[in-house]
Order: structure tokens, then sequence, then C-alpha cells
């Protein structure tokens, strides 16, 4: 289940959050400070940090950035609570790195679904972000890079895009208009020649590994595990 926890020296809503989050079927913890939350989340990262603004031992907001600043916690969710509500706050919050910015007093029924609103889409978040793997390429989302066997592949940006749409699908067969849909967008050409151009050069890019890419007959292309070309 989803690891949700709150920091916050105001112990009561705490408590109050943390049953409404528990009801939801979360597992939640609750500490009052931020030395004490940086401390625990160096041993076990949860999947969203609920954090006050006002904090015992210093700033909310800096602590959010120092969450976002770190590889273990850079894509944890985070939603901000404060008695600080000016349109200047709600920016500052969101620059710090926060999902959601929410201003006390809310209805804790309305802060639970905003908890759970940014949960999912943390959960959207992660499952672009992993690492995508067919056959020996390796395509990682996160520093933008792919490898062949080991080797890193250098790629145009249209390139990269067609390349993580058919990983990302495979082994399902990709036509050629919906790959122009998807990586054109409404700028797309009408002639889908300019697919198999692309993908011609990708190919090229991949060398041995070119045989990723298959030719699906008078449809498009797929992502499939092939055998690396000698």
């Amino acid at each position: 289940m989803p690891r949700v926890l709150i920091i916050a020296e105001d112990r009561a809503f705490a408590g109050l959050l943390a049953d409404e989050l528990a009801a939801s079927g979360l597992a939640i913890s609750t500490m009052a400070s931020g030395s004490e939350a940086v401390a625990a989340i160096a041993q076990t990262a949860p999947d969203l940090v609920v954090l006050a603004r006002e904090l015992l031992d210093g700033d909310g907001l800096a602590l959010c950035r120092a969450l976002r600043g770190e590889a273990a916690t850079a894509r944890v969710g985070i939603l901000v609570v404060s008695n600080r509500g000016t349109d200047r706050d709600r920016v500052d919050g969101l620059e710090a790195g926060a999902d959601d910015y929410v201003v006390k007093p809310v209805p804790l029924r309305e802060l639970a679904l905003r908890i759970q609103a940014v949960l999912r889409r943390c959960e959207v978040r992660q499952r672009t972000d992993a690492v995508v793997a067919v056959g020996a390429v390796v395509l990682d989302p996160v520093r933008h890079r792919v490898t062949a066997a080991g080797e890193l592949v250098a790629l145009r940006p249209l390139e990269y895009l067609l390349l993580e749409y058919l990983m990302r699908r495979a082994p399902r067969a990709i036509s050629r208009d919906e790959l122009l849909a998807a990586i054109w967008g409404d700028a797309h050409p009408l002639n889908t020649r300019i697919v198999d151009v692309q993908i011609s050069r990708l190919r090229d890019q991949l060398g041995r590994a070119a045989d990723l890419i298959e030719t699906v007959p008078g449809h498009g292309y797929r992502a499939r595990a092939g055998v690396e070309r000698g």
C-alpha cells in the first residue's frame, strides 16, 4: 500500500489527517520536525510527504527543496500545507517543488482527496520514469539516455521519441498513422513516408541492435527483442 509521511508540528491536525488517510488504506507515519523526518526518509522513502510549511525546526519549503535535490526522493510526491495563502506564498511553494499547495483551514476530506490525486500523478510519473528494456536496448527516460549492448547511442530528438514510443508499447505493432499523431502531433505531415525516413535513421543509430525495430508490412513498426547484427 502507498506510504504517506506527515510532517507537522500540529499533532492534533496530523493525527486527524492520519486517521482520515488510514481509512482509505494508506500506510501513515507522522513526525513533528524536519530533522526527524530527514533521518526516517534516509532509511525508507515514502510515496508521498504531507509537509507543513511551518515546522518546529525550520522552513518546510527548504525541506521541500532538499527532498527534490536528492536522487532517492526527487520523484516523491510532496503536498505542502500552510497557514500562508497569498499568491506569492503559493508560487513559492510550487517553485520549491511541491506537487500541490493547500492553505489551512481546509476540510480533511478535501485534503485527503488532494493527497490521493497527487499519489495518482506520482504513479503515472513513476511509470513514465521507469527504465525500459527491450532486448539489448535500454532506455532511461530520467537521464534521457539510450544504450545498446551497454554502449551509448546518440539519438536526435525525433529518433528518441520514436524509439521510446515503440519500446513502451512492445511488442504491439504501431501503425504509421498512430506514430504520426503521437510524435508529430497536430503539426504532422500528411505523408506517412516521413515515419519510414525517421525509422531508417533510428536503425542506423542503433547499429548492431537495429533489428529491435521490426517492420510490419502494410501497417507500421514494432519493437521486439531481436538478434544483434554481426
